[in-house]
């Protein structure tokens, strides 16, 4: 292992107990900031000393591959065509290995830098390897005694890439984790603007219902002022007496019904049979369906003449019934009632208008809106408690989720920096 990073404790060495600082989260970004520059300084001077080791394997290399280029490998010993191969191999290989260790490193200055060096590394690695690989035979048996000194060269060049490569991945993994801790940052940010804008709207949600309490409570005094007045107590009598009247109509009515019952079944009969025009066919229909409808002043003279002509048609046998002398005498009696049944209807109707004149002196409709008014004041007012309700629940929930990303700030503060820390989320401090 290197030096910093990942370097691991001895048994001996005991971990003191950690004290807590405690932070604002605006000062976060600025710990993260000096712990950035501090690994950026220590990954450039950790990596300084491997630029060199590579540099002098790269040189070793390239003199190893000069004595193989003086060498013939006793190629002339060689049937030709093994010569040839022999001689393109060793060429591929001197080529390639010439072409990737004259490649100059840029200065170790920055972390940028030492992903340039790194990535060359790693390249010089893959293309010699790649090569000799592919002229494994060629070098093992011809030039063993170079085969050896590569290996053991690239193997350190290899190990050393490998911690090169360890330090880049954790200073990765240190923007990673820095990077979620900002983007924490900015989310607490935008959910500290959304419990503002929740906070300001159930503040304006319960002055309106405060508005509304104050409202439906002068609005029922209003009511219960009207109520209380001798306009409409003299209102609620008046009614009574028209629902008493409208009770002694339904007397009426089902008197008149059960007396025209009687001849119900001559009257349907003689409807087709009868000659009337128009208007007293209908009106012969409305006595045999609804006769308190029919019975006015002004058709009286028409019913009588349709009732004897009805009676003339029993008599005469054009219309049949079971006992003619009954229905006549049916027919007879509601002729002697029609005068007294008309009187009634009139007197009615009379007393009904004078006393719905009396409704008059009241305005009823202003105590319905008033109703109105109320109900939907009520309405309001429970639509504004209920999405009070929600948002306090969501404030609720949005305030746990802050929580549980600052606690999750801590821990990783805690990983990126070696110092534990706890944020304050105060008012005051919660900045």
């Amino acid at each position: 292992m290197v030096f910093g990073w990942g370097k691991k404790k001895t048994e001996q060495e005991t971990i003191e107990p950690q004290k807590e600082k405690q932070v604002k989260l605006s000062e976060v970004k600025g710990i993260l900031d000096d712990v950035i520059l501090v690994r950026t300084k220590t990954i450039v001077a950790e990596v300084k000393p491997f630029k060199k080791k590579i540099e002098s394997n790269t040189d070793e290399i390239l003199k190893i591959t000069n004595e193989l280029k003086q060498d013939n490998l006793k190629a002339d010993e060689l049937d030709k065509r093994l010569q040839v191969i022999v001689a393109r191999g060793k060429d591929e290989v001197i080529s390639t290995i010439q072409n990737e260790c004259k490649i100059k490193f840029s200065d170790i200055s920055s972390f940028d830098s030492v992903l340039e060096f790194n990535e060359k590394t790693a390249q010089i690695l893959k293309k010699i390897g790649d090569v000799l690989g592919k002229n494994s035979k060629i070098i093992h048996l011809f030039a063993k005694k170079y085969a050896g000194k590569l290996k053991d060269i690239l193997a350190a060049m290899t190990s050393v890439q490998s911690e090169i490569q360890e330090l880049v991945d954790n200073y990765q993994k240190l923007q990673n984790d820095i990077s979620k801790v900002l983007s924490n940052i900015s989310l607490i940010n935008e959910l500290r603007k959304t419990l503002a804008e929740k906070d300001t709207r159930i503040s304006e949600l319960k002055k309106n219902v405060e508005k509304y309490d104050i409202r439906i409570k002068d609005l029922r005094n209003e009511i219960e002022k009207t109520k209380a007045s001798k306009e409409y107590l003299d209102f609620l009598k008046t009614k009574k007496i028209i629902d008493n009247l409208e009770s002694e109509k339904n007397q009426l009515k089902n008197e008149i019904n059960t007396q025209f019952t009687k001849i119900s079944r001559p009257l349907s009969r003689y409807e087709y049979v009868s000659s009337f025009d128009k208007p007293q066919k209908h009106l012969l229909e409305k006595l045999v369906t609804e006769p308190f409808d029919a019975l006015d002043p002004v058709n009286k003279e028409n019913i009588v003449n349709i009732l004897l002509a009805a009676k003339k048609s029993v008599q005469g046998g054009s219309v049949s019934v079971k006992d003619s002398e009954k229905t006549i005498a049916n027919i007879d009696e509601t002729i002697s009632l029609l005068d007294s049944y008309v009187s009634k209807i009139l007197e009615f109707s009379h007393k009904k208008e004078e006393t719905g004149k009396k409704l008059d002196t009241f305005n009823n409709e202003k105590l319905e809106r008033l109703e109105k008014d109320t109900s939907k004041n009520l309405s309001d007012k429970q639509d504004a408690e209920s999405k009070i309700q929600n948002l306090e629940k969501e404030l609720s929930e949005i305030k746990q989720k802050i929580s549980e990303i600052i606690f999750d700030i801590e821990n990783k503060l805690q990983t990126i920096s070696s110092t534990k820390y706890k944020i304050l989320t105060n008012k005051q401090n919660f900045t």
